[in-house]
């Protein structure tokens, strides 16, 4: 039993779930096309802040259709519960592209893959839409390989300058710029920053900053240097490295102006991946110094000290500025520690030069003796995450980035992913609640399950009994089974027979056991009388249930108009009869017989004539008669064989005319 919205979309399964809502592969009812329908979480739709931003969504990708754009199809509310229907495509992201591969992408891969998120992001930018989360996990994958830009939740419409951002709708620590992040004005400026943190881990397989917690992380992309990406893929082009500087920058202003700027730069370095963009597009590479505002991130620093911080600007202005002292006091005390240093310090010459080298392939080993070897090489190693393997033992690694050999050096990062071991699937309680919530739990759990049906007091679609029971720890495999109640069980009656029952009677009948008369099929029968029943699709004496469905077919008596054809076929069967027996005395075959005969009657009396001449002596005379009486001799014989010497006008009459 599945669920429908608005009669027009059956929800078929689960294929993923956000923070605030839940996307469904579904049936269009109307042309049978799968689609995915992304449905604001319940508990939501009463927050009006919440169906606001769900609606700016809506609204933002309803006007883009583009081929690196995931196409909205529909949107919509039922009862409350609001909706988008968009092109169906599988889970498939750029996320997990990148965490699947085990080398860095080449440069052509890169340009590729950039350019046709770029060319997404425009379409939104030239409709005046800041995406506002770009982040690999946004970015799908079809089954041509096309990456298709998604997730437009907290984009919004700009004016002609900039807009102001929502306080809690900063997109995702990771890739959010620093203005989004300390909920400063936003622009297109703001998406060009996200999408160079993207193409930083597209050339270096990692996120440039990472922390424990989401303040550290932002703070960091406010203060924090990052590795050169051309120091962790020797092999990226330096003009794609220049792009990633370029675009996060802290500053807006000190970014790329336009996504069009990115696109031409890509242009010119898929014409050849492998060189370095010349000196006609230095300029655009050229960063301003500028003095980093600590107040930026003051939204995140804590609200106690910022008050013991302050001071009023009034007050300021009557103290004596020390920060002159203090730098010059520091700077004499750090020249005289580096002359101590180059006076009692000798040198050691047989210290080598830190070298790069290839990192050791930390997949499957335990954390702590990884740590352990990681450390004797000085290197950092930072769990990321950790999520269930059953192959995986519990507490070792599952993966790593960087990959195995890749090259790094002292002081790099290594983050990874460590097993929870083989992950145990506790059963909920699941009797008293609807199939469809029951589903849903067990989706979202990854449990398999198998339905079942019976009758029961329990209202349409109440689930009556499960198993396991409630607590129990599935097997690997196991499924959960589930019996879903068809409500009351409906009373039985047994069949009557109804032929030879007037339809009227049959029809009382079959009203008081509950039955319902379905399709009346009407036919001529020459032994059932006319509205009398002579066929029932249920047979007699067999047991149904009530409000089942009972067709018949009823009698139209004897067919009137069929006798009086039958009596006219009779009659032109007795004509036919009559005019062959009289036509068949001159038949051809009669004729045929005739000539035969005045044959055989001339050849005999010829014969006799020759019989005679030679017996006797004639004269020429004689045998003269003789010859002119033969042939009115034969015409004798042949009339009299014949019966008749005139020729028969019969067989010149037409049929109609027989």
């Amino acid at each position: 039993m599945y669920r429908t919205i608005d009669d027009k979309y059956k929800l078929i399964e689960i294929v993923g779930e956000g923070g605030m809502n839940t996307v469904y592969k579904a049936e269009n009812l109307d042309n049978g096309e799968l689609v995915a329908i992304k449905i604001l979480k319940g508990e939501f739709n009463k927050d009006k802040d919440v169906v606001k931003r769900f609606n700016m969504e809506s609204e933002a990708i309803q006007k883009l259709n583009h081929d690196n754009i995931v196409k909205v199809l529909d949107i919509g509310e039922e009862n409350g519960e609001h909706y988008i229907v968009m092109e169906l495509l599988k889970p498939h992201t750029l996320k997990d592209v990148i965490e699947a591969s085990e080398k860095y992408f080449n440069n052509e891969d890169i340009v590729d893959m950039s350019l046709q998120i770029l060319n997404g992001i425009k379409k939104a930018h030239d409709n005046k839409i800041v995406h506002r989360d770009i982040k690999p996990q946004n970015i799908l994958i079809d089954d041509e390989g096309r990456l298709k830009v998604s997730d437009f939740g907290i984009a919004r419409v700009v004016n002609s300058n900039t807009m102001q951002n929502l306080r809690d709708a900063i997109g995702s620590v990771h890739y959010a710029s620093p203005e989004q992040s300390r909920g400063s004005l936003v622009d297109e400026r703001s998406d060009i920053y996200s999408f160079g943190i993207v193409l930083y881990e597209l050339a270096t397989g990692r996120l440039p900053y990472d922390g424990d917690s989401a303040i550290s992380i932002a703070i960091k992309h406010t203060k924090s240097d990052l590795v050169d990406p051309c120091h962790l893929n020797l092999n990226l082009n330096p003009s794609i490295e220049l792009i990633i500087k370029k675009c996060i920058q802290r500053e807006p202003s000190q970014r790329f102006e336009s996504i069009d700027e990115i696109i031409n730069l890509f242009e010119e370095i898929r014409k050849n991946p492998d060189q370095e963009l010349g000196v006609e597009y230095s300029e655009l590479f050229v960063v301003p110094t500028e003095t980093i505002d600590m107040n930026s991130i003051a939204p995140y620093l804590d609200g106690d000290k910022q008050e013991k911080n302050r001071v009023d600007v009034s007050e300021e202005k009557n103290k004596i500025n020390i920060v002159p002292i203090i730098i010059t006091v520091a700077a004499a005390i750090l020249i005289g520690v580096l002359a101590l240093a180059v006076i009692f310090i000798k040198p050691n010459n047989d210290v080598e030069a830190i070298k790069p080298f290839e990192l050791d392939d930390l997949v499957g080993m335990n954390f702590t003796e990884a740590n352990t070897l990681l450390s004797s090489k000085r290197l950092n190693l930072v769990q990321t995450d950790s999520e269930y393997n059953d192959e995986v033992p519990i507490n070792c690694i599952i993966k790593q980035i960087p990959k195995a050999k890749a090259i790094v050096q002292e002081g790099t990062s290594v983050e990874v992913v460590v097993s929870l071991g083989k992950r145990e699937y506790k059963v909920p309680k699941l009797t008293g609640i609807s199939i469809q919530e029951a589903k849903v739990m067990l989706n979202n759990e990854g449990i398999d399950f198998e339905v079942d049906e019976e009758y029961s007091k329990e209202d349409i679609g109440i689930v009556t009994k499960q198993w396991p029971k409630e607590g129990k720890i599935l097997a690997k495999n196991e499924k959960v089974s589930l019996t879903m109640s068809l409500g009351e069980e409906p009373e039985t009656h047994v069949m009557p027979s109804l032929n030879g029952m007037h339809l009227d009677a049959a029809t009382t009948t079959l009203t008081e056991l509950n039955l319902i008369i379905g399709t009346t099929e009407y036919e001529y029968d020459d032994t059932v009388e006319k509205d009398y029943v002579m066929w029932q699709s249920i047979s007699p004496n067999v047991s149904v249930e009530e409000n089942t469905v009972v067709n018949l077919k009823v009698s139209k008596g004897k067919d009137e108009g069929k006798e009086e054809d039958d009596k006219d076929d009779k009659n032109d069967d007795k004509e036919d009869d009559e005019n062959n027996d009289g036509q068949s005395i001159d038949s051809p075959e009669n004729d045929g017989n005739s000539d035969a005969n005045n044959q055989n009657s001339n050849s005999e009396q010829n014969s006799d004539n020759n019989n005679e001449g030679g017996n006797e002596q004639t004269n020429p005379d004689q045998n003269t008669d003789n010859s002119n009486e033969n042939p009115n001799d034969n015409t004798d014989g042949n009339t009299e064989q014949n019966g008749n010497s005139e020729p028969d006008d019969s067989d010149d009459l037409s049929e109609d005319e027989l």
